[in-house]
């Protein structure tokens, strides 16, 4: 088997295993050379020098150092190599194979893409579901924000009564106005700016900066809270209301606390009404008088000849003067806050006769029972 191997590999290579001379005798030192050849020394020689696959195999199989592991004469008939057309059949087979791995890595590949526009789709699914639970969160705050508003926020702040005979001239309730305005701003966006701030240094001279804007409105007269109707735009002003309009003392700090964006917003709109009416003066007056009328008929007939008003009394300057006052909307503990110190004063929620309203676009107005249907 051995010099079968020799002979295969000398065909295939065209040179001699073990070299010979010109007598075909081995030559001495290739002797020694080739009894310290090693199974792998030989394979690696075979692999070099053959490129034949078939042939390498077979004299792999027949060049082995030990007699016993090389291949029989029988095995060595039936080697492929003697039978190329086995070779052809395992080409074959193996293309098929590669055939059917080649159908099965298409069949991944169809099948992954569809999980990834699965993915996509699942993906577009849950931004929509994210989209509409956003949603109903926010529908859900503005219901929750809803339920919070359950006393009216839109007032003026006034230095008398209006129906009382000691009232405040123009120039008064300009100068009140004028005087408060600022202290106001100052008192809003310390508070704001409060809130935030973590150093203990900046809140102890905010705290210096609120107590000495504090300082600018104690002592005095006390103030008078008017509600405003949001649905008309006019002071709400009814005879012999026992909670309305609210005396504020000057140093209420639980309402400057609690009320500020609103008594801002009272305050700007008063002030727009004071500066953009001729006749403001009749304003007052006309709301004086129509606080303080009676029910007999020669009362009735003085008030008739002050300047026109409607039903609730407020002459009709007031409406061209404010229109609608911009409903500020504060939502969260400051509301909460400043319901409480309402509901502190008017304990029986008459609100001066307003109502809560929710209109066609879902927002809370606080309006009388006359302007209900027309809003």
């Amino acid at each position: 088997m051995w010099s079968l191997g020799c002979l295969i590999y000398q065909m295939h290579c065209n040179e001699e295993l073990v070299s010979t001379d010109i007598n075909q005798d081995v030559v001495l030192d290739r002797i020694k050379m080739a009894a310290e050849w090693t199974d792998e020394a030989l394979w690696k020689r075979i692999e070099t020098n053959i490129p034949d696959e078939a042939a390498q195999d077979l004299v792999k199989k027949l060049l082995v150092r030990d007699p016993m592991g090389r291949i029989s004469a029988k095995d060595v008939l039936e080697h492929f190599y003697f039978h190329p057309e086995k070779t052809r059949e395992q080409i074959h087979e193996q293309f098929q194979a590669i055939t059917k791995t080649q159908s099965h890595i298409n069949t991944l590949l169809d099948t992954t893409a569809t999980l990834q526009l699965e993915m996509k789709a699942l993906q577009q699914s849950n931004q929509v579901s994210n989209a509409v639970e956003n949603l109903s969160q926010v529908v859900m705050g503005g219901m929750l924000e809803a339920s919070e508003n359950v006393s009216p926020t839109s007032f003026v702040v006034l230095p008398s009564k209006l129906n009382s005979r000691e009232r405040s001239s123009i120039d008064d309730v300009k100068s009140f106005v004028h005087e408060l305005m600022p202290t106001v701003n100052v008192l809003k966006t310390t508070y704001s700016t409060l809130t935030k701030e973590t150093s203990l240094k900046h809140v102890l001279e905010m705290a210096t900066d609120l107590t000495k804007a504090l300082s600018k409105i104690d002592g005095g007269e006390p103030m008078y809270l008017y509600l405003i109707d949001e649905g008309t735009g006019k002071i709400v002003v009814r005879e012999d209301d026992p909670v309305y309009p609210i005396e504020i003392p000057r140093n209420d700090t639980g309402f400057w606390s609690t009320a500020l964006p609103w008594i801002e917003s009272g305050f700007e709109w008063l002030q727009k009404g004071l500066e953009g009416v001729e006749g403001a003066q009749e304003w007052l007056d006309s709301c004086v008088s129509s606080g303080e009328r009676t029910n007999d008929s020669e009362s009735v007939k003085e008030t008739t000849e002050e300047p026109a008003t409607d039903n609730d009394g407020l002459p009709n300057v007031v409406q061209t003067a404010s229109e609608r006052p911009t409903v500020t909307h504060v939502q969260g503990a400051a509301l909460r806050e400043f319901t409480q110190w309402m509901l502190q004063h008017d304990c029986e929620r008459t609100f001066g006769g307003l109502k809560r309203v929710i209109t066609s676009n879902g927002t809370v107005l606080w309006t009388s029972s006359d302007s209900i249907d027309s809003i």
